[in-house]
């Protein structure tokens, strides 16, 4: 099942057309038709990035089923690495810190509100709780919340 259809099952129209905008504008970006891309690259840039508040960098690794939902001011650093089936919700930043970006495992939500910074690690299955602030890593299997985000349950 491709990113647009599991996106479709879930309901979730407008992140099917942001997905596949990023997927189109990271295809071109990375590979070594960067010439013949650039219009649809720069489309891209303009529209979803400037305009819609998608500001998801086509530079950046991301898993298949992801999954933005109310994709506005979602903000994803190029030297971001997402796994799959990863949701994120409107509002939250994935960003780099003194040169480092996070690293998401697979199977992880983030809430709205949040911020997750620095050369971290989010392990798998885990949960970010709204508007919480992640600065240190997190293992798998546990729920995180508060600024700066604390574990409430698992490990």
């Amino acid at each position: 099942m491709t990113n647009f259809t599991y996106l479709l099952r879930k309901k979730n129209r407008f992140g099917a057309v942001c997905v596949s905008a990023f997927r189109i504008a990271h295809f071109f970006s990375t590979g070594k038709l960067k010439i013949f891309g650039f219009p649809l690259v720069l489309a891209y840039r303009i529209v979803f990035r400037n305009i819609i508040g998608f500001d998801v960098h086509e530079q950046c690794v991301i898993g298949e089923n992801f999954c933005p939902w109310h994709c506005n001011g979602l903000v994803i650093s190029p030297k971001a690495v997402i796994g799959r089936s990863v949701i994120l919700h409107h509002n939250t930043t994935i960003g780099e810190k003194n040169g480092g970006a996070p690293l998401i495992e697979d199977d992880v939500c983030i809430a709205p509100q949040c911020s997750v910074v620095g050369k971290i690690i989010i392990g798998t299955h885990s949960t970010i709780g709204i508007g919480s602030v992640v600065i240190k890593d997190v293992p798998p299997n546990t729920i995180v919340a508060g600024n700066p985000a604390k574990i409430i349950r698992g490990k």
